[in-house]
């Protein structure tokens, strides 16, 4: 519940901003990236947000004050995730011990890289929050291993080399209990596998994921 909340406070900032865009309040000429919600892991399909739909007075009405001239993007809580790490410091706050709820939070927010400014700092709070609360677990090494690629897209020239960290940083898996251990695998195997099925992948990569992978499933069956 807390992990879906967040996500649709993050989709109300978007549509939000889309808004802001299409009105010309900002004064950008550009559009969304074009890969939004293509970060690989645990994905969410974000909605294309056409003018038609922005401009429609039925269900719920985007808070008039945020589409104002008179806004100020730059200074404003409600369009700088205000409300989306509310949501996080409360569900932390309500299960401190619960690292799941915790760690999910980085797939919830890492889709809307591209797209909202306030998500890599998001990112880091965290990651932040993982490493010192559940230093050694593995989800947290998960999220770290993750991270070499934030924002990076599969098919970018500079991913191989964020793949190479990510490959150093998962040498650490075999160290972990065999509980944390099997719960960073079965997140990189889910991770990498949705890489492998990115279109246009270089064919050299594609090799070096399903090897990475056959490593990670060995290290997840071992002692079991």
């Amino acid at each position: 519940m807390w992990h879906k909340l967040a996500e649709l406070e993050c989709l109300y900032i978007l549509k939000i901003t889309e808004r802001r865009r299409i009105l010309g309040l900002d004064h950008k000429e550009d559009k969304v990236a074009e890969d939004t919600g293509e970060v690989e892991g645990n994905e969410i399909q974000l909605p294309t947000i056409t003018e038609e739909e922005l401009q429609k007075t039925d269900g719920p009405h985007l808070d008039l004050s945020l589409t104002s001239p008179l806004t100020d993007v730059s200074t404003n809580p409600a369009l700088n995730g205000a409300i989306p790490l509310a949501v996080y410091s409360s569900a932390i706050a309500s299960r401190p011990d619960d690292i799941s709820l915790s760690a999910g939070f980085y797939d919830v927010f890492l889709p809307f890289y591209s797209t909202l400014s306030f998500i890599d700092s998001a990112l880091n709070t965290v990651k932040g929050h993982t490493e010192e609360i559940f230093s050694g677990r593995g989800l947290t090494l998960l999220i770290q291993i993750k991270d070499h690629a934030r924002g990076i897209k599969s098919t970018n020239k500079s991913f191989p080399a964020a793949i190479r960290e990510m490959i150093k940083a998962a040498n650490a898996i075999p160290s972990l209990s065999m509980r944390d251990r099997n719960e960073c695998c079965a997140g990189l195997i889910q991770y990498l596998t949705s890489i492998s099925e990115t279109n246009g992948l270089d064919v050299n990569l594609q090799h070096v994921i399903k090897v990475v992978q056959g490593r990670v499933e060995k290290w997840r069956v071992q002692d079991t």
